[in-house]
């Protein structure tokens, strides 16, 4: 099983972009139903904010 600090490292470079926020990979796939994953709009704002935010590991 792979730990949340190895996680957060592979996802964060690769899928978030803090640049443009809305462009990031780990937003936009899951709100647009795409290759199987969906949010609700509540958990798509809560990703959407957190990656404004700077998405930290916290």
């Amino acid at each position: 099983m792979m730990g949340a600090g190895v996680a957060y490292a592979q996802l964060v470079p690769k899928y978030v972009n803090t640049a443009s926020p809305s462009s990031s990979k780990f937003y936009t796939i899951p709100t647009s139903g795409t290759h199987g994953a969906t949010v609700s709009a509540a958990e798509g704002a809560l990703i959407l904010q957190w990656i404004t935010e700077g998405a930290n590991n916290n």
